[in-house]
């Protein structure tokens, strides 16, 4: 039986970045089984209270109520690109703009899945192809996608268009990362409503 997780990670406004804090209404936790395939889709600039519980957001608290929410976690400052790089590798390693490119060969969460024989995939609205290295592409914006900085994750078998989305979910790896483009990813010119639906 292939269990699949999805996390909803919603970059708060302000803040520090705290301890990350899972609830999960499913299964208590003696019950809880290891996922085969965890899905981590990334918003933004909306608050916790702005969102769940909202009935303007009627998909997402689907998800979280039937999946893992992340409550304590949340932007380390701004602009956007050191919180998604914090959130892929534990550091902003060094970067505190929106500057591109960038190239990486830290330590990440997609060096260690695949150090441990696991796989990892990012899926992203928008991308002008599998592999892109563009810095943006009508809506899409490399710094909103960690996999692209990260030698080992930059190339077309890591990093995916949204088009590469599986229709079988027992087919995702891992731990795929799904990012949303600057008009889906609920920031000040979208909705709750904005997730896309391929995630």
């Amino acid at each position: 039986m292939t269990v699949v997780a999805a996390v909803i990670g919603v970059t708060m406004a302000a803040g520090a970045l705290g301890a990350v804090s899972l609830t999960r209404s499913m299964l208590p936790a003696a019950a809880a089984t290891k996922p085969d395939h965890v899905v981590v889709v990334i918003m933004e600039n909306h608050g916790y209270s702005q969102i769940i519980g909202s009935s303007s957001a009627p998909y997402i608290n689907s998800l979280a109520n039937a999946n893992a929410l992340m409550t304590q976690s949340f932007a380390i400052g701004h602009p956007s690109e050191p919180n998604y790089l914090e959130l892929w590798s534990g550091s902003n390693q060094g970067v505190t703009d929106d500057s591109c490119p960038h190239t990486f060969s830290a330590g990440s969460l997609g060096t260690q899945l695949l150090a441990a024989g696991l796989s990892v995939k990012g899926f992203n609205e928008s991308m002008p192809a599998d592999g892109s290295l563009a810095c943006t592409s009508g809506s899409y914006a490399r710094k909103h996608n960690p996999l692209a900085d990260w030698t080992a994750t930059a190339d077309a078998a890591h990093d995916k268009t949204y088009a590469s989305w599986p229709s079988d979910f027992t087919t995702l790896p891992t731990v795929s990362l799904v990012v949303p483009n600057l008009c889906s990813d609920m920031r000040a010119t979208t909705s709750p409503r904005s997730l896309p639906a391929r995630a």
